[in-house]
């Protein structure tokens, strides 16, 4: 859920998973030092069943995401990764200019937007977001984050 999560999303996310309809899901979350710093949500996590936990700098961090059926991200710099990877988002906004940009992408069906974990997040709605897959899209990406702001960075300079 980002690096800053002021909101604890992740934890919100972590309780909604751990509801037996969930059992059958395989679970991979993507920790960073604030939430690992977090005995509430790293007491949390270890009660959701079949699970994997990762930590800090993930070594196959694009083929995680590109194999995986789902993805579940805030609407920062991870969204746009797993957009450009071509994986099946599920973005939960954190802030207004980020629920703008996901109204705007969900709309046009690139991303499938949740806008509140506690209403909205439930097997049945999950399973209702189109399933599509591209497993062979090539994973050279490296530093995605500075990619995505050269890109925007070009976008400006090109603009002016």
């Amino acid at each position: 859920m980002g690096n800053a999560d002021k909101k604890m999303m992740m934890l919100r996310l972590i309780r909604k998973l751990k509801n037996k309809n969930f059992n059958n899901f395989k679970k991979i979350f993507l920790l960073n030092k604030n939430h690992i710093q977090n005995k509430n949500l790293m007491k949390s996590v270890k009660k959701v069943k079949n699970i994997k936990i990762l930590k800090n700098k993930i070594p196959n961090y694009y083929d995680l995401i590109r194999l995986s059926d789902y993805t579940i991200s805030s609407g920062g710099v991870s969204m746009y990764e797993q957009i450009s990877i071509k994986s099946n988002p599920i973005v939960v906004p954190q802030n207004s200019n980020q629920l703008n940009i996901a109204k705007s992408l969900g709309k046009n069906k690139i991303i499938n937007l949740m806008q509140n974990i506690e209403k909205d997040f439930t097997e049945k709605r999950i399973r209702s977001f189109p399933y599509k897959k591209n497993k062979n899209f090539s994973t050279a990406i490296n530093n995605g984050k500075y990619k995505v702001y050269k890109n925007v960075i070009n976008c400006f300079k090109n603009n002016t």
